[in-house]
């Protein structure tokens, strides 16, 4: 977490800013709260709400490809010892968009 900002007490104001951070899910864009307007009254904001926004809204699309695309996360691991037999494929081969749209109208 870090602050940074500016407090003029002659002129009764103030302008801050907070950047908090969540080192638990690195990808989240973290917090920016800015504080600005009259010390006893200022005007608080989410700065980053837009990115904190797009961040939430690509998790949940991705969670519902997850669900409506089933194996769509699994991904083929080679095997890390020499040898050299091939695992077979646990998804079934075909466009993953036909699956999905398949997906969407049995869901109807």
């Amino acid at each position: 977490m870090s602050f940074s900002g500016t407090t003029n007490l002659p002129k009764w104001l103030v302008d801050i800013r907070a950047k908090a951070g969540f080192p638990a899910h690195p990808e989240f864009p973290g917090l920016v709260i800015e504080q600005k307007g009259s010390l006893d009254a200022p005007s608080t904001r989410l700065v980053n709400l837009n990115q904190i926004n797009d961040f939430v809204a690509s998790k949940a699309v991705g969670t519902v490809l997850r669900k409506l695309l089933p194996g769509a996360s699994q991904q083929q691991q080679q095997p890390s010892s020499g040898n050299t037999t091939t695992q077979p494929q646990s998804q079934p081969a075909g466009d993953p968009f036909k699956s999905l749209l398949e997906g969407l109208i049995k869901r109807r």
